[in-house]
C-alpha cells in the first residue's frame, strides 16, 4: 500500500469524528481533549530529539552485558529447549524503560520514564536513544511499534483532557504526525499497537464506555475493521496481516467483567477465532507474532508471578501447542511484549529493588 493512499484515510478518520482512544495495556498511561494537529502538520522538528550519540550501547553500560539464561518450557511437551541472550535495554536517566515493539532490522520503540514521572516515547536505533513527543502540552506519549521502513504508531495523552483519554498516533519516517482516532462520536479512546509493512494499522477502540466496548480494529486501504469479539484488543499480526493475536476478556457466570472474569490470549486465523491460556496460568496475553506464527506474550502463573512466553501455534489444535516460559535472570516479574520474524524479543523486568528495565533478547535453539 502507498503510504499516500493510507494517510488519506487519516486525514478522512479526523474528519469523520475526533473522539480518541485508549485501551488499556500493561504499564502504560492514558489522556484526552485538546485538538491533536491536523494530519498534513509535519512533526516540529524538535520533537524528536536524539541523545547520547556518541554512546553505542544503552545506559549504564554495566547492565548492557547479555547474560544467557535457558527458558524453560510450561507445556507438558517439548522437542527443543530454547536460549536466551538478554541484554538491559535502559534509557539514560530513567525512572523506567519498556520497550514494545521491535522490527525486522531490529529498530526498537517503547516508553520510558524520566526523572519527573513524565511518559515519553523511544526509539533505539544502531545503538542511539531518540526521544518521542507527540506535540502539545502532554500528559504523556507511548511508541508502541514500528515498520520495516520506520513509520512509528503509539499514543498520546493530553493535560487538557481527562486522565483516561488516550490517542493514537502516526509518525511516519519522514517525520510527519498523523492522528489516528475511531472515528465515532463521543469522548472514546483508540489504542494503535502494530503497524504493518503495507501500513496497515492494528490496536483497540472503545465503542462505549464499558468493558464490552472495547474491541480489536484493524486500519488500512480498506477503511476501518472492528473485531465482533467483546473485550478484545488486537496486540500483534502477522506481516501479511493474515493472522491476528490480541487478548480478551471472558465474562463470569453472571455474564460481568468483575470477579470470576478471565483475560484470555487469542490467535484470528483468516477469521477463525481460538482461545488460548499458558499451561497453569490464570491470565495470559498475547502480545506479538512473526511471520512463521511464533506467538510471544506474557501470563501470570496460578502463585501470581508473572511470566513471559513464546508457542509456535501453526495450527488450531491449542493442546499441541509447546510453550516456552521466559525470565529475565534473577527478575521479580518478566513482561513480553514483541517479536521479530528472527525470535528475538523485547520486553521488560522488574529487578530486586523494584526497578522496571527494558531488554532485549536473542534466541539460540538447541534440538
Amino acid at each position: 500500500m502507498k503510504l499516500s493512499r493510507f494517510m488519506a484515510i487519516l486525514i478522512l478518520v479526523a474528519i469523520l469524528g475526533t473522539s480518541v482512544l485508549a485501551c488499556a495495556q500493561p504499564s502504560a498511561p492514558a489522556a484526552p481533549a485538546k485538538t491533536p494537529p491536523a494530519a498534513s502538520t509535519p512533526a516540529a522538528a524538535t520533537s524528536v530529539t536524539p541523545i547520547q550519540t556518541s554512546t553505542p550501547t544503552p545506559e549504564p553500560a554495566k547492565t548492557a552485558t547479555p547474560e544467557s539464561a535457558t527458558a524453560a518450557p510450561v507445556g507438558t511437551v517439548r522437542s527443543e529447549e530454547r536460549t536466551f541472550s538478554f541484554t538491559t535495554v535502559d534509557f539514560l536517566g530513567a525512572n523506567s524503560t519498556s520497550p514494545r515493539g521491535i522490527n525486522v532490522g531490529g529498530d526498537i520503540v517503547g516508553q520510558y520514564v524520566d526523572a519527573s514521572n513524565i511518559s515519553h516515547g523511544f526509539a533505539l536505533s544502531k545503538g542511539k536513544f531518540s526521544t518521542i513527543d507527540f506535540p502539545g502540552d502532554l500528559r504523556s506519549t507511548i511508541a508502541t511499534a514500528i515498520s520495516p521502513t520506520g513509520d512509528i504508531v503509539g499514543q498520546y495523552q493530553l493535560k487538557s483532557e481527562p486522565a483516561n483519554m488516550t490517542h493514537g498516533y502516526l509518525l511516519t519516517k519522514k517525520g510527519e504526525w498523523k492522528p489516528v482516532d475511531y472515528p465515532a462520536g463521543g469522548p472514546l479512546m483508540t489504542g494503535p499497537f502494530r503497524i504493518l509493512p503495507d501500513g496497515t494499522i492494528i490496536g483497540c477502540v472503545h465503542t462505549d464506555p464499558l468493558p464490552g466496548g472495547m474491541h480489536g480494529f484493524s486500519m488500512g486501504t480498506q477503511g476501518l475493521s472492528l473485531f465482533d469479539q467483546p473485550s478484545s484488543m488486537h496486540m500483534g499480526a502477522t506481516p501479511d496481516g493474515k493472522t491476528f493475536v490480541g487478548y480478551y476478556t471472558a465474562t463470569n457466570t453472571t455474564g460481568g467483567y468483575g470477579t470470576g472474569a478471565i483475560t484470555r490470549g487469542y490467535v484470528l486465523d483468516k477469521g477463525r477465532f481460538i482461545p488460548f491460556d499458558a499451561p497453569n496460568s490464570k491470565l495470559t496475553q498475547a502480545m506479538d507474532v512473526n511471520s512463521a506464527r511464533v506467538v510471544a506474550g506474557l501470563y501470570t502463573d496460578l502463585a501470581g508471578k508473572i511470566h513471559g512466553f513464546m508457542v509456535e501455534a501453526r495450527n488450531s489444535v491449542v493442546a499441541d501447542w509447546q510453550f516456552t516460559t521466559i525470565d529475565y535472570p534473577g527478575a521479580t516479574l518478566t513482561r513480553v511484549f514483541g517479536i521479530d520474524d528472527g525470535g528475538n524479543i523485547v520486553g521488560i523486568y522488574i529487578d530486586a529493588a523494584g526497578k522496571t528495565h527494558g531488554f532485549l533478547a536473542n534466541p539460540s535453539t538447541k534440538s
